[in-house]
């Protein structure tokens, strides 16, 4: 009987991180905890290891022995190190890691991850599903690597000021057509740029289901215009920081389904008409 049988499946997680953690600590004393460790794992059903996911801020003394085995978990599916910005994970230990993950669809990355790392996605994660990209230095070139990723289907990328820019992510979208989720602060600008750079003659249609304007971007009429326009498939749309526009042009969107509004410029039932305001 394995001992995989012996845990309650509505238990296994926590069994598992249990079982980790204590290994974690083990393996930080001497070789001997290091190798029980590696040596433990290989027990683990394939699929008790497709995610790894860090829930608490270990401090370097635990997390590091876990990192360092994660190249030798091959079945796993999902990997989330957003949270793990110890200076030990360097961008060669990130990139060393990926590079064995043939089968991760959801990976999300920390600070560490540079244009190195981002290369190293696109050349070995065929799979990759999700990226999340969470204070990186991952630049616009680097971005570019993850159109080798031809089933991504989510992008997100949180805060502003990085180094990733408007135009990476309108030219990532025009490159790689299964994109249909894309969380960026500055998605005003991403379709600014893309109309600006297209002809009446050749309109991109982007594939986008879900599409969020962050509270500080500056919307226009003209925004909203260019939704209809380009993203015609999608289903929930975030208005947040909208301060100047009519609702006219949603009746074009005929696969919304979620509508988010933090309507702050005027009443939401009257637009402007010829300098005048109309109910």
């Amino acid at each position: 009987m394995s001992l995989y049988s012996l845990v309650p499946c509505h238990l296994y997680a926590e069994f598992l991180d249990n079982v980790l953690c204590a290994l974690e600590v083990a393996a930080h004393y001497d070789s001997n905890g290091k190798n029980l460790m590696q040596y433990v794992i290989l027990f683990f059903p394939p699929r008790s290891m497709r995610t790894f996911k860090l829930r608490r801020c270990y401090k370097d003394r635990v997390l590091m022995p876990t990192i360092s085995c994660l190249h030798k978990c091959v079945n796993l599916e999902e990997l989330y190190l957003e949270k793990a910005d110890s200076p030990a994970i360097t961008t060669y230990l990130l990139a060393h890691i990926i590079k064995f993950l043939n089968r991760i669809r959801v990976l999300a990355l920390p600070k560490q991850c540079d244009d190195d790392v981002a290369s190293v996605i696109g050349l070995n994660c065929p799979k990759l599903e999700c990226v999340i990209l969470t204070g990186t230095s991952v630049t616009n070139g680097g971005l570019s690597w993850l159109m080798c990723c031809r089933q991504l289907n989510t992008l997100i990328i949180p805060g502003f000021f990085q180094d990733v820019t408007p135009k990476g992510v309108a030219l990532l979208l025009n490159g790689l057509k299964s994109l249909k989720h894309v969380v960026y602060d500055n998605m005003s600008e991403v379709l600014t740029y893309i109309d600006f750079n297209t002809t009446d003659l050749i309109v991109p249609i982007l594939e986008l289901r879900t599409l969020l304007f962050h509270s500080m971007e500056l919307l226009t009429f003209n925004h909203l215009e260019l939704v209809s326009k380009l993203c015609p498939y999608v289903e929930w749309l975030s208005l947040d920081s909208a301060l100047f526009y009519n609702l006219e042009g949603l009746n074009v969107l005929p696969h919304l389904r979620l509508l988010r509004l933090n309507y702050k410029g005027r009443p939401i039932g009257k637009y402007k008409k010829n300098g005048t305001w109309m109910t």
